[in-house]
């Protein structure tokens, strides 16, 4: 997939019940080779409707230990977990 014209990522989603959830985002690019080399983030998804905006510039890693920047012509996976 090519994100090189985009500049956000954004979903509608939606949790049923009273409960908060989250939600775990993967997102790997054709450097991917592992955990510290794909984007790993965490959003708190509260009950009922819920608006999920990403910027697509990301580095790789986690967000308190980033790595090279996201290849955003080159992506190849995107796990909403």
């Amino acid at each position: 997939m090519d994100w090189s014209g985009y500049d956000f990522l954004e979903a509608d989603l939606y949790v049923d019940g009273d409960k908060s959830l989250v939600l775990n985002i993967e997102i790997r690019d054709k450097e991917t080779k592992g955990y510290w080399t794909r984007v790993n983030r965490q959003i708190l998804l509260l009950p009922g409707q819920n608006k999920l905006r990403l910027p697509t510039a990301l580095f790789v890693g986690e967000k308190s230990r980033p790595g090279r920047p996201l290849i955003l012509n080159a992506i190849t996976r995107l796990v909403l977990n």
